[in-house]
């Protein structure tokens, strides 16, 4: 059984420690995100579409199998673009 008085001081502890704003990301890969998503145009290329899939996947720890990259599967695209967009911009 832990004492009052170390229950108290493991609170302060916790409570004072400096959240990893990046997680699950290394600083280093948030800074790529971030340029990437800032850079993206109305166009997405073939080549990233696994990195922006990825990373979506990856944030939200989720397995969701990747779309085509099709005009039918665009809203897919646009979900996962919006995504990470919104958890950069909730980091800066």
């Amino acid at each position: 059984m832990i004492s009052k008085e170390k229950q108290r001081e493991l609170i302060v502890e916790l409570m004072n420690m400096e959240v990893d704003k990046y997680e699950p990301l290394s600083q280093e890969e948030f800074i790529d995100l971030r340029e990437f998503i800032t850079t993206l145009g109305p166009y997405l290329p073939d080549n990233k579409a696994p990195y922006v899939w990825g990373m979506f996947n990856r944030l939200r720890n989720e397995n969701e199998p990747q779309p085509c990259t099709c005009p039918s599967s665009a809203g897919h695209w646009k979900r996962a673009i919006n995504y990470l967009f919104d958890w950069v911009n909730k980091r800066k």
